[in-house]
């Protein structure tokens, strides 16, 4: 099939052709795409699966693809109390047993590259390897500017615009509901994660590590997330922000792609320098 009508195809299903799971006492809705070797994505908050519109089609011509939607997001039906990254990571712990995914490649965006720090930490052997696009370990790594813009928001998130439209489209709880799980997830932003570098250090997990040049979450968080990881790569498209999934979809699709490929990093030069270190010796120069 032509690229162009398998991305439209592709895309007419999005939000239309999932399913219902039971696990760790939640019904989870997920969607699948293409075959072979699973993938996890794990979508943004306060979004959905359609989070990752611009990367299903030309992964899933690799990789089956798996795309659960949390709850209160999505098709998912939100539940009693409030959010924490811990409990989302865990909701998608008994997801990925029920399904028999371990061992397996992940792809995280934004609150979804933030609960991976969790299954990384709590689950290592759930995940091969990673891809954190936008995340932030502690919530001091946003930029002030974002933190006050989330302080300042409407109460409910209703503003000007309404309710979310994906939201009202697609939850169980009706549109009604947006108010409660906009609330739950502000205060998510506002006081989680907190982890410290100490904490990243001992995660084992192969990961790359994508970022905006203009994210809302700062460089130096970034760079710190980089150095404190064991076995980590770093990319930073130039000129995006947190939507860079979006702004340089096929960057980051070909990035992703080739890091599952090689995800241990390897210095391609590192034997030709030791050769000619060793040449130096030998000619006494």
């Amino acid at each position: 099939m032509l690229d162009s009508a398998r991305n439209f195809f592709i895309t007419r299903r999005l939000g239309k052709s999932g399913k219902y799971l039971e696990a760790g006492g939640v019904r989870t809705y997920y969607e699948e795409y293409g075959r072979g070797e699973p993938l996890l994505m794990f979508h943004g908050g306060l979004s959905t699966l359609e989070t990752f519109r611009c990367q299903i089609p030309e992964l899933s011509k690799h990789y089956r693809l798996i795309l659960p939607e949390r709850r209160g997001h999505g098709h998912t039906a939100d539940t009693p109390g409030p959010y924490s990254y811990r409990q989302m990571a865990e909701d998608m712990a008994a997801f990925m047993r029920a399904i028999g995914a371990e061992g397996v490649k992940a792809v995280g965006y934004s609150d979804g590259a933030n609960l991976i720090f969790h299954l990384a930490l709590n689950h290592p052997s759930l995940l091969g390897s990673c891809v954190l696009i936008g995340g932030n370990f502690h919530y001091e790594g946003c930029t002030e500017e974002h933190r006050k813009e989330v302080q300042n928001l409407p109460e409910g998130g209703i503003g000007e615009q309404g309710v979310d439209e994906k939201y009202a489209r697609y939850s169980p709880d009706g549109a009604g509901h947006y108010p409660v799980v906009f609330e739950k997830i502000r205060k998510l932003w506002l006081s989680e994660p907190t982890f410290g570098e100490e904490d990243i250090k001992k995660i084992q997990t192969p990961s790359l590590i994508i970022s905006g040049d203009r994210d809302v979450i700062t460089m130096a968080h970034t760079v710190k997330l980089y150095q404190a990881l064991k076995n980590a790569q770093l990319l930073i498209p130039p000129g995006t922000t947190h939507r860079v999934i979006k702004e340089n979809a096929e960057f980051v699709n070909r990035a992703i792609l080739d890091f599952f490929k090689n995800p241990v990093y390897v210095n391609p030069y590192e034997d030709t320098h030791s050769e000619l270190l060793n040449e130096e010796d030998q000619t006494g120069q």
